[in-house]
């Protein structure tokens, strides 16, 4: 229960992420019910040169519920050229 009292980004990593300088690939579902898709607007802020792809209809886990699509945007990005 404390985990889900709790604040999405908490602010100390909030204060953390904007220094990261390594690329960063998010892939969201457009369906979850435990994060809100609002939370991507908060993570393109304090991140904006991460790449975020929401997969329309998928839940929590897109990884599960839409495996053929998170395989491909995975791939892509990690074969992408710098």
């Amino acid at each position: 229960m404390a985990i889900l009292k709790s604040p999405l980004v908490d602010r100390y990593l909030a204060a953390d992420l904007p220094d990261l300088r390594v690329p960063m690939l998010a892939v969201w579902g457009g369906a979850d019910q435990v994060v809100p898709l609002r939370v991507v607007d908060r993570l393109r802020g304090l991140i904006p040169t991460a790449r975020v792809e929401i997969l329309p209809g998928a839940g929590h886990s897109p990884h599960e519920t839409r495996p053929a699509e998170f395989n491909r945007l995975v791939l892509e990005f990690l074969t992408a050229e710098s």
